[in-house]
């Protein structure tokens, strides 16, 4: 889903971020894991190349390459032929309103936090 960017820009500009969790992971040649996120998180590649499936959809991912997982996403990762490199940043971020109460996006749907 696309959202203007400006609307992208105050939120981020806007949000409490919290409960950042950093794991880095290394892969074997052909090793493959799978997790339902927790949290939204980004996905950041450091070495290798890897097949994500992300809630259905396959992307490939290379060396500082950065994904976006929504929480609650289905994340499967297939490391490359010389294996891979990660790290999973996952984190909360809270919208605050920002005229007398409303919300700041009123459909869900365009929620940075729940894009892929």
């Amino acid at each position: 889903m696309i959202i203007d960017q400006e609307e992208h820009f105050r939120f981020w500009e806007q949000a409490s971020i919290r409960d950042i969790h950093v794991e880095r992971a290394i892969l074997a040649k052909g090793e493959r894991t799978l997790f339902k996120m927790q949290s939204s998180s980004f996905f950041c590649i450091k070495r290798g190349n890897i097949l994500v499936l992300l809630n259905q959809k396959t992307y490939s991912i290379h060396p500082f390459e950065i994904i976006h997982a929504p929480s609650k996403s289905l994340f499967e990762v297939n490391a490359g032929s010389d294996g891979a490199e990660y790290i999973l940043i996952s984190y909360k971020a809270e919208r605050r309103s920002t005229y007398g109460g409303e919300p700041l996006f009123v459909d869900e749907r365009k929620d940075p936090t729940h894009i892929t």
